[in-house]
């Protein structure tokens, strides 16, 4: 695989793997608020970010989110 291809590979795995862990750091946030409202647009912030997150690697991989 010539090296372009394998930084490209590497820059896409670290970007996904990236936004997963901050949907994660978001949920936690949204779990300690105290405010009903903080707490919904959190979780929405998180949801969009996994959803992209999802579409990213499915792209990826040639798969798709049905599977």
């Amino acid at each position: 695989m010539p090296e372009n291809e394998m930084e490209r590979k590497d820059r896409e795995a670290w970007e996904v793997s990236d936004m997963i862990r901050s949907a994660g750091n978001i949920v936690e946030t949204a779990l300690r608020a105290e405010d009903e409202a903080s707490r919904k647009a959190l979780r929405d912030a998180a949801k969009t970010i996994l959803q992209q997150a999802i579409a990213r690697l499915d792209e990826s991989v040639g798969a798709s989110y049905a599977d």
